[in-house]
């Protein structure tokens, strides 16, 4: 999994150059998500509405990655800056460039009953305001 984090660290890197940084990226673990991760991202410059958000995203990501590593990402989850995940995560947590955090157990459970799906694991590679 560390490969797979330190990646997408310079996928952000990568990402960010000429626009605004990140506010939020993090990688969510469902329990029925067959140990495949959700990639969960929110930037001004990404909208969830529209496909070139994603196809920047999903080409940055089959660059980067190997078949191996992106077979462990499930979903691509571009939120608004207001969405409640996105506000909620960056009241909890503070982290911007260069890190990445994995949540307790405890954060989980709370993560899972705050959003009504099982969390098995989480890691937040950044919260920032923008």
């Amino acid at each position: 999994m560390k490969e797979i984090l330190e990646t997408l660290k310079e996928i952000i890197y990568s990402l960010e150059k000429g626009k605004s940084p990140f506010l939020l990226c993090a990688l969510f673990l469902r329990e029925e998500g067959l140990g495949r991760w959700d990639l969960i991202l929110s930037a001004t410059w990404l909208k969830a509405d529209e496909l070139d958000s994603y196809s920047l995203i999903n080409s940055k990501l089959k660059d980067c990655l190997n078949d191996l590593q992106r077979n462990k990402i499930s979903h691509v989850v571009i939120l608004d800056s207001s969405d409640r995940t996105v506000q909620f995560l960056l009241e909890r947590e503070r982290l911007e460039n260069g890190g990445y955090k994995e949540f307790p157990q405890i954060d989980c459970e709370e993560l899972t009953e705050r959003f009504g799906f099982t969390i098995k694991k989480a890691y937040l590679l950044r919260s920032q305001k923008g």
